[in-house]
């Protein structure tokens, strides 16, 4: 059975790999394979871990109410068995589905909820994508202050733990705050392909030298290359780090076309 187990979890690891390198009708196909398999062999904790995973890849690909669907179970689940660890972590990506389906105000207390359970926990890995959530959705409803205060910790956090999630990207959120390009910030590789578009676009936005646009642009190409005609519009319209990136090379094409 333990030899299953960790079938089942290594599985689970492959598929966060390849969403994370935005391979990700490979990611689908082997998390469903995990949750099958844990499943048959009565691993409840493997079938949810997967689960879950399966539920971020689906918020990337935009498949909001499929994603809602297995958080809500997941979150069910966790709280009848008292997986606190993993409640916490579906907490977090509840906050997130509200936050693309622009109900700002449940995505701010699910991530409040997901960030008291994670401290209660001294879980700071996950508190530290936790705060950076918590502190974008501030800043994006124009609530600087405590947007900063959030944001520093996730950048304390992140760096404390060397975390590949969230990465840069408070960082440079508080760039935007401070609203200038922080001094010389690498968007590293092994950083979650979603993770480095959305931090070459906040480059463009503090006007980092070179082409982080472009190179925010090329990613989200490779990521559309991989996706069916129909899979491929849902993902341009629903991620908000697409449709902005979109958005801007296309006004900065436009520019260029006035200037000739």
């Amino acid at each position: 059975a333990e030899d299953r187990h960790g079938e089942t979890l290594a599985g689970i690891g492959l598929g966060h790999a390849l969403h994370s390198l935005g391979r990700w009708h490979e990611a689908e196909q082997q998390l469903e394979l995990a949750v099958k398999l844990a499943r048959n062999i009565g691993f409840s904790r493997g079938a949810l871990k997967a689960l879950a995973e399966l539920a971020a890849l689906h918020l990337d690909q935009g498949r909001l109410e499929l994603a809602g669907r297995l958080l809500d179970g997941c979150l069910k689940s966790c709280r009848a068995r008292g997986m606190r660890q993993l409640e916490a972590l579906t907490l977090l990506r509840l906050g997130d589905l509200h936050r693309l389906r622009r109900d700002q105000e449940r995505a701010e207390m699910t991530y409040e909820e997901a960030l008291a359970l994670q401290q209660s926990l001294g879980a700071n890995r996950t508190a530290a994508q936790t705060c950076f959530a918590l502190g974008r959705l501030l800043y994006e409803q124009g609530d600087e202050d405590r947007a900063r205060s959030l944001l520093e910790e996730a950048e304390r956090l992140t760096a404390d733990f060397r975390l590949d999630r969230p990465g840069p990207l408070p960082k440079l959120y508080l760039a935007l705050l401070e609203r200038k390009p922080p001094a010389q910030l690498l968007i590293p590789e092994r950083c979650p392909v979603m993770a480095q578009v959305e931090g070459y676009y906040l480059l463009h936005r503090v006007h980092a030298p070179g082409d982080p646009l472009g190179k925010a642009l090329e990613l989200l190409e490779g990521i559309a290359e991989g996706l069916d005609d129909e899979d491929r519009d849902l993902f341009w319209s629903a991620s908000p780090v697409a449709r902005s990136v979109r958005r801007a090379a296309r006004g900065r094409r436009e520019d260029t076309s006035a200037a000739l």
